[in-house]
Formats: structure tokens, sequence, C-alpha cells
């Protein structure tokens, strides 16, 4: 992948990249086997690359954006994950990052909360709903890395995690309370909950995740719930 593709990043146990396939841009994961084990059940078809395969499929098929997926291959030493590329496209962290003007931003913010609505009317959660992985694409916000997407009832434990794991994001870039309400404001909207009730029940997982990222980055940013 190194020498035929556009590596994005890399780490142990995985690489990520980009590659034009007949005029169509392709996104790559690869996933290193890290045992026997593992490898085995790569082979059995089973792994994280199967796994958001298969949820891409099923969010599609509810009407949630997701880059398509192609295919998952198995290789040498692993598997290989191929999606659609998104051009022109970045993280929700990354725009942060680029200091975008904030009008521009905010409608990010807004778009982020219909969308995290909409995957979660749909009767789902992300399961790991931080910044990076809110792709923001032309005029809408896609979803990535779906390898712990589950299905979950409107309101659930799991899909107030997934707005806990946005939240905790939110403090520690130091977002405005004014600009995470229109996040919150954007969501409630097209769910139709309780601001109160919702926010209680998103602060008993967001309470923890504080306490993790407390102890391993230090205090950083402020508290918006």
């Amino acid at each position: 992948m190194e020498n035929n593709t556009r590596v994005m990043k890399r780490d142990a146990h995985s690489c990520v990249s980009l590659l034009e396939v007949r005029g169509h841009l392709c996104y790559l994961k690869f996933y290193r086997s890290k045992s026997p084990l593992q490898s085995l059940g790569f082979q059995l078809g089973y792994g994280r690359g199967v796994r958001s395969f298969d949820a891409a499929g099923r969010l599609g098929a509810a009407r949630v954006v997701v880059p398509e997926p192609r295919c998952v291959l198995l290789v040498p030493g692993g598997l290989v994950l191929l999606t659609e590329g998104l051009a022109n496209s970045a993280d929700l962290k990354s725009l942060w990052s680029q200091q975008l003007p904030p009008s521009e931003f905010r409608d990010w913010l807004v778009l982020a909360g219909e969308a995290l609505a909409k995957l979660h009317l749909a009767g789902f959660f992300h399961g790991d709903c931080k910044w990076s992985n809110f792709q923001c694409c032309e005029s809408a916000v896609v979803f990535v890395d779906l390898e712990a997407v589950g299905v979950a009832a409107p309101g659930s434990g799991a899909q107030c995690r997934d707005l806990a794991r946005f939240t905790l994001n939110a403090e520690d870039m130091a977002l405005s309370p004014d600009d995470y309400a229109l996040f919150l404001d954007a969501y409630l909207a097209a769910t139709g909950w309780s601001k109160d009730e919702l926010l209680a029940a998103v602060l008993k997982p967001l309470q923890p995740l504080r306490s993790r990222h407390l102890a391993k980055y230090g205090p950083r940013g402020h508290a918006l719930v």
C-alpha cells in the first residue's frame, strides 16, 4: 500500500490511504493481523473491516449517509477495506484546527447535529462519535469509521454515549456554549426530545469520559454540560 497509494495515516496495526481506481477515488484501510487467532478470524470473515463494511450497508439501506462500501479483501498479513473516497472533504476536528470563519464552522455544527439525529432515529448508534469521525463533504456530514456501529433504540444509553463522546471533544476544543448549543439544538429539533432530559442522560456517560481524559491529558478546555 505504501508504494501504490497515498498514505494518510498509519500505526502499528493499521494503515489508511487513498487510491484512484478507474477515475473513482477509493479509501483503503489495512487491518494488520495481531495474532494467528485473529488471522484465522479474518479468513472466516470476522474482524473490524468486515464489521465496518456490513455497517455501511445497513446504514445506507436506512438512508443514513455514509461512504459507499466497495469490498473487503483478504491479503497477506491482514484485511483491506475499500470504500468510496470523499474528495474535497475534511473532518470536523480538522476544520476546527483550520480556524474557519465562525459562521462557516457553525453551519457544520448544525449539520453534524442533524446527521447524528438521523442516525439515531434510524435505530443505530455510532460507537465512536469523536469529531474526527464526522466527515464534512460538500453540504453534508458523513460518518466514517463504522466498526463500532450497532442497533439501539432512540434515547438509549448507547446513543447517549455518542452524544457524550461528541461533547467531550467539544469541551476539549473549548467550543463556546453558544456554538455547542447550535449542535445540540439541531439534534433536538430533529428528534423532538426534551433538552433537560437529554442532557441529564448524556451527563452519566460523560463524567467517566471526562475523568479518563483528565488523567491522560490533564486539564484542558471547559465543561459544556
